[in-house]
Protein backbone atom coordinates (compact mmCIF):
# COMPACT_ATOMS: atom_id res chain seq x y z
CA UNK A 1 0.00 0.00 0.00
CA UNK A 2 2.78 2.51 0.89
CA UNK A 3 4.61 1.29 -2.32
CA UNK A 4 1.32 2.23 -4.03
CA UNK A 5 0.92 5.69 -2.37
CA UNK A 6 4.48 6.50 -3.36
CA UNK A 7 4.55 5.58 -6.70
CA UNK A 8 1.21 7.18 -7.08
CA UNK A 9 2.54 10.64 -5.87
CA UNK A 10 5.58 10.26 -7.99
CA UNK A 11 3.16 10.19 -11.00
CA UNK A 12 1.46 13.20 -10.34
CA UNK A 13 4.06 15.06 -9.17
CA UNK A 14 5.79 14.30 -12.71
CA UNK A 15 2.16 14.94 -14.38
CA UNK A 16 2.39 17.99 -12.33
CA UNK A 17 5.82 19.12 -13.65
CA UNK A 18 5.05 18.51 -17.21
CA UNK A 19 1.73 20.35 -17.18
CA UNK A 20 3.35 23.53 -15.95
CA UNK A 21 6.49 23.13 -18.32
CA UNK A 22 3.66 22.80 -20.90
CA UNK A 23 1.94 25.88 -19.44
CA UNK A 24 4.76 27.90 -19.22
CA UNK A 25 5.62 26.89 -22.83
CA UNK A 26 2.25 27.86 -23.89
CA UNK A 27 2.55 31.62 -22.58
CA UNK A 28 5.71 32.02 -24.08
CA UNK A 29 4.50 30.88 -27.48
CA UNK A 30 1.48 33.37 -26.85
CA UNK A 31 3.37 36.21 -25.83
CA UNK A 32 5.79 35.50 -28.28
CA UNK A 33 3.95 35.92 -31.35
CA UNK A 34 2.49 38.62 -29.81
CA UNK A 35 5.67 40.53 -29.05
CA UNK A 36 6.77 39.92 -32.68
CA UNK A 37 3.49 41.23 -34.14
CA UNK A 38 4.06 44.05 -32.12
CA UNK A 39 7.92 44.62 -33.32
CA UNK A 40 6.42 44.60 -36.81
CA UNK A 41 3.40 46.78 -36.11
CA UNK A 42 5.72 49.70 -34.77
CA UNK A 43 6.96 50.07 -38.00
CA UNK A 44 3.85 51.27 -39.70
CA UNK A 45 1.57 54.08 -39.23
CA UNK A 46 -2.28 54.58 -39.54
CA UNK A 47 -3.35 55.45 -42.58
CA UNK A 48 -5.17 58.73 -43.25
CA UNK A 49 -8.17 59.83 -44.38
CA UNK A 50 -7.33 63.11 -45.47
CA UNK A 51 -7.44 64.15 -49.30
CA UNK A 52 -3.99 65.12 -49.71
CA UNK A 53 -2.15 67.61 -52.78
CA UNK A 54 0.06 64.78 -54.06
CA UNK A 55 1.32 61.43 -53.25
CA UNK A 56 4.65 60.46 -53.51
CA UNK A 57 5.02 57.02 -54.85
CA UNK A 58 9.00 55.74 -53.71
CA UNK A 59 10.39 53.45 -56.09
CA UNK A 60 14.19 52.43 -56.31
CA UNK A 61 15.41 52.16 -59.97
CA UNK A 62 11.93 50.44 -61.07
CA UNK A 63 7.95 50.62 -59.64
CA UNK A 64 6.80 47.29 -58.65
CA UNK A 65 3.70 46.56 -60.59
CA UNK A 66 1.82 45.60 -57.20
CA UNK A 67 3.00 48.92 -55.50
CA UNK A 68 1.70 51.07 -59.01
CA UNK A 69 -1.72 49.34 -59.03
CA UNK A 70 -2.33 49.91 -55.39
CA UNK A 71 -0.95 53.28 -55.46
CA UNK A 72 -3.66 54.28 -58.33
CA UNK A 73 -6.36 52.17 -56.14
CA UNK A 74 -5.64 55.49 -53.52
CA UNK A 75 -5.92 57.64 -56.23
CA UNK A 76 -9.18 56.49 -57.27
CA UNK A 77 -10.38 56.14 -53.57
CA UNK A 78 -9.86 60.32 -53.70
CA UNK A 79 -7.30 60.35 -50.99
CA UNK A 80 -5.10 61.94 -53.03
CA UNK A 81 -5.51 64.53 -55.95
CA UNK A 82 -2.18 63.55 -57.94
CA UNK A 83 0.29 60.91 -58.08
CA UNK A 84 3.99 61.46 -58.21
CA UNK A 85 6.32 58.18 -58.88
CA UNK A 86 9.80 58.68 -57.70
CA UNK A 87 12.69 56.58 -59.69
CA UNK A 88 16.17 56.69 -58.31
CA UNK A 89 18.69 57.12 -60.68
CA UNK A 90 22.40 55.81 -59.28
CA UNK A 91 23.95 57.44 -61.95
CA UNK A 92 22.99 59.94 -64.75
CA UNK A 93 22.28 57.68 -67.56
CA UNK A 94 18.63 57.42 -68.15
CA UNK A 95 19.04 53.44 -68.15
CA UNK A 96 17.59 51.69 -65.67
CA UNK A 97 17.54 48.08 -65.75
CA UNK A 98 18.93 48.02 -69.51
CA UNK A 99 15.72 49.52 -70.36
CA UNK A 100 16.01 53.23 -71.96
CA UNK A 101 14.02 55.42 -70.51
CA UNK A 102 12.02 53.50 -68.06
CA UNK A 103 10.16 56.57 -67.19
CA UNK A 104 8.34 56.43 -70.59
CA UNK A 105 6.87 53.39 -70.09
CA UNK A 106 6.06 53.89 -66.69
CA UNK A 107 4.04 56.70 -68.13
CA UNK A 108 2.60 54.95 -71.04
CA UNK A 109 1.83 52.18 -68.75
CA UNK A 110 -0.68 54.72 -66.63
CA UNK A 111 -1.96 56.23 -69.60
CA UNK A 112 -3.37 52.91 -70.31
CA UNK A 113 -4.92 52.47 -67.07
CA UNK A 114 -6.80 55.68 -67.42
CA UNK A 115 -4.94 58.10 -65.49
CA UNK A 116 -5.49 61.51 -67.14
CA UNK A 117 -1.34 62.98 -67.84
CA UNK A 118 -2.26 66.19 -65.27
CA UNK A 119 -3.23 63.64 -62.48
CA UNK A 120 0.71 62.11 -62.31
CA UNK A 121 4.14 62.65 -62.95
CA UNK A 122 7.27 60.52 -62.98
CA UNK A 123 10.57 61.97 -61.20
CA UNK A 124 13.81 60.86 -61.86
CA UNK A 125 15.90 61.78 -58.69
CA UNK A 126 19.44 61.43 -58.77
CA UNK A 127 20.63 60.99 -55.61
CA UNK A 128 22.88 58.85 -52.85
CA UNK A 129 22.63 56.72 -49.62
CA UNK A 130 20.68 57.46 -47.53
CA UNK A 131 18.33 57.36 -50.03
CA UNK A 132 14.67 57.70 -48.37
CA UNK A 133 16.37 61.44 -46.68
CA UNK A 134 17.79 62.50 -49.59
CA UNK A 135 15.21 62.04 -51.64
CA UNK A 136 12.71 63.85 -49.49
CA UNK A 137 15.56 67.16 -49.05
CA UNK A 138 15.37 66.33 -53.07
CA UNK A 139 11.24 67.04 -53.26
CA UNK A 140 11.65 69.67 -50.86
CA UNK A 141 13.03 71.90 -53.14
CA UNK A 142 11.52 70.95 -55.92
CA UNK A 143 7.61 70.42 -55.20
CA UNK A 144 5.74 73.91 -55.22
CA UNK A 145 2.16 74.54 -54.86
CA UNK A 146 0.84 72.11 -52.09
CA UNK A 147 -0.07 72.45 -48.67
CA UNK A 148 -0.28 68.02 -48.09
CA UNK A 149 1.67 65.22 -49.23
CA UNK A 150 0.55 61.54 -48.62
CA UNK A 151 3.51 60.09 -48.38
CA UNK A 152 3.20 55.82 -49.76
CA UNK A 153 4.88 52.86 -49.28
CA UNK A 154 4.85 49.20 -47.65
CA UNK A 155 4.15 48.62 -44.20
CA UNK A 156 7.57 47.85 -43.09
CA UNK A 157 9.05 51.11 -44.42
CA UNK A 158 6.41 53.63 -43.68
CA UNK A 159 7.61 54.73 -40.59
CA UNK A 160 11.09 55.80 -41.30
CA UNK A 161 9.62 57.23 -44.45
CA UNK A 162 6.84 59.46 -42.85
CA UNK A 163 8.73 60.55 -39.95
CA UNK A 164 12.01 61.75 -42.39
CA UNK A 165 9.60 63.30 -44.86
CA UNK A 166 7.35 64.93 -41.55
CA UNK A 167 10.77 66.35 -40.47
CA UNK A 168 12.01 68.17 -43.92
CA UNK A 169 8.39 69.26 -45.02
CA UNK A 170 7.02 70.71 -41.99
CA UNK A 171 9.91 73.10 -42.25
CA UNK A 172 7.69 74.39 -45.23
CA UNK A 173 4.42 74.35 -43.91
CA UNK A 174 3.76 71.30 -45.71
CA UNK A 175 1.47 68.75 -44.34
CA UNK A 176 2.56 64.95 -44.09
CA UNK A 177 0.33 62.13 -44.26
CA UNK A 178 0.80 58.39 -44.62
CA UNK A 179 -0.72 55.29 -46.38
CA UNK A 180 0.94 51.87 -46.16
CA UNK A 181 0.08 48.81 -47.99
CA UNK A 182 0.71 45.31 -46.76
CA UNK A 183 2.73 42.95 -48.83
CA UNK A 184 2.55 39.63 -49.04
CA UNK A 185 4.38 39.38 -45.51
CA UNK A 186 2.53 41.71 -42.67
CA UNK A 187 3.15 42.05 -38.86
CA UNK A 188 1.12 38.55 -38.96
CA UNK A 189 3.48 36.39 -40.51
CA UNK A 190 6.98 38.13 -41.09
CA UNK A 191 8.99 35.68 -38.71
CA UNK A 192 7.98 32.87 -40.91
CA UNK A 193 10.02 34.28 -43.75
CA UNK A 194 13.65 34.56 -44.00
CA UNK A 195 13.06 38.01 -45.92
CA UNK A 196 10.85 39.25 -43.48
CA UNK A 197 13.50 38.76 -40.69
CA UNK A 198 15.70 40.77 -43.18
CA UNK A 199 13.13 43.17 -43.59
CA UNK A 200 12.32 43.90 -40.12
CA UNK A 201 15.58 44.27 -38.92
CA UNK A 202 16.93 45.83 -41.55
CA UNK A 203 14.32 48.40 -40.82
CA UNK A 204 15.13 48.72 -37.05
CA UNK A 205 18.89 49.58 -38.24
CA UNK A 206 17.86 52.40 -40.21
CA UNK A 207 15.73 53.47 -38.09
CA UNK A 208 18.54 53.45 -35.32
CA UNK A 209 20.89 54.92 -37.82
CA UNK A 210 18.27 58.07 -38.92
CA UNK A 211 17.56 58.89 -35.07
CA UNK A 212 21.13 59.37 -34.40
CA UNK A 213 21.93 61.00 -37.35
CA UNK A 214 19.05 63.63 -36.84
CA UNK A 215 17.11 62.61 -40.21
CA UNK A 216 13.71 62.00 -38.18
Amino acid sequence: MQWFENRTRRTLKLKYKLSILALILVIFLIFSKQALVLLARHLDIPNTRATCDLMVVEGGPSLAEYMVLEAINVYEQGLTRRLLFVLHAYDLKPTIFAVPHYEKLVASALDSMGIPAKDYSIMLVQTKDPYTYNTALALSDSLTDISSILIFSDSFHMRRSYLTYKKIFNKKNIEVHAYSMAIYLDATNWWRSGNGWRRVVDEYIKLSFYRLNGYI
